[in-house]
């Protein structure tokens, strides 16, 4: 008879592909675990996990079982979760891996949230880039993560649910040399000191490329492109506010300091591609308990709140698409 132990290691290796990455998510050394596949694989009379180079691929055999013994952890640790959670159990943790411009978009809202509508629950943000947030969640280091989703392939064993998109624009200085310009370019743009995230999305990059390329016939270019690489905005403005330099960054992000006046928009229109497009990760195979799921709820509301307060913000601002 199979038991819940025999589901687990099934299930360690159908996420995490490999013996080291299963072994090191079910806190078991990496010997262990083969003994214990040998025993199971005796047990059903066959193999179940076909042995390769690039990783561990189940069997047709394996495959139907696994299917099953999803099913049944997933009931399993939906009974302990509301167990726990009904008995009123100490603090419980919540992970949560992000990339530092969706935490700053909106995830400081739904937290300050959580202090007073979760008070047994504490939450732990791991900021990372955002293309690293994916394999935190895969290795299950985070209860689900944060992403910009454009430019991503994602693994088949993670559900994927888009949040509201969170329109994006330049901002600089008051007083700034482009601040009262009109028709601008974004090559004019671009000629100009950049503060850039170490990773820009793909379909930002092109356009921000060939731009760039154009601005190299214009007077007194900035030298460096980008002059200076850091991912969090919040550090970026303060940069902003005493230089020339140039922000792209979500206008939820940027809100504070435009309300405050430390930064003003510049009179360009807004361009789609350098949208926000967050998007929560989790994975299929780990049922959310529900503490994550009231935290999922709150996150879904300040993504809508930062979405609805950005575009009536640039409206009143007359910066259209």
């Amino acid at each position: 008879m199979l038991g819940i132990k025999d589901f687990q290691i099934m299930r360690a290796l159908y996420d995490h592909k490999t013996f080291t990455r299963a072994a090191r998510a079910l806190n078991i050394s990496q010997p262990a675990l083969s003994r214990h596949l040998q025993i199971l694989e005796n047990k059903v009379g066959g193999e179940m996990f076909t042995r390769k180079r690039g990783g561990s691929t189940p069997t047709d055999l394996g495959r139907s079982i696994i299917e099953m013994g999803v099913n049944v952890l997933l009931q399993i640790e939906k009974i302990y979760a509301t167990v726990e959670e009904i008995r009123g159990r100490q603090t419980s943790d919540i992970s949560i891996s992000t990339g530092f411009r969706v935490a700053e978009a909106f995830l400081a809202d739904a937290c300050a949230r959580a202090i007073t509508e979760m008070p047994q629950t504490r939450i732990k943000l791991k900021m990372m880039e955002w293309a690293e947030v994916q394999n935190d969640v895969l290795e299950r280091t985070s209860s689900f993560g944060l992403v910009h989703l454009p430019g991503q392939t994602m693994d088949s064993t993670l559900n994927v649910e888009k949040l509201d998109e969170q329109p994006a624009h330049w901002f600089v200085r008051p007083g700034h040399p482009l601040a009262s310009c009109r028709n601008l370019t974004l090559q004019s743009v671009l000629s100009f000191p950049w503060l850039s995230a170490s990773q820009v999305p793909p379909d930002a990059l092109s356009p921000i490329m060939e731009a760039r390329s154009m601005a190299g016939s214009l007077s007194n270019v900035h030298a460096a492109f980008p002059a200076i690489v850091n991912s969090s905005p919040a550090f970026a403005f303060r940069i902003t506010k005493q230089s020339d330099a140039v922000i792209g960054c979500s206008v939820a992000a940027a809100l504070d300091e435009l309300r405050q006046g430390g930064l003003v928009a510049l009179p360009m229109p807004r361009a789609t591609w350098q949208s926000l497009k967050p998007g929560i990760v989790s994975l299929k195979a780990k049922a959310l308990t529900i503490s994550e799921m009231q935290l999922i709820q709150l996150i879904r509301a300040a993504s809508r709140k930062a979405h609805e307060e950005a575009l009536s913000w640039c409206a009143e601002n007359g910066i259209l698409v």
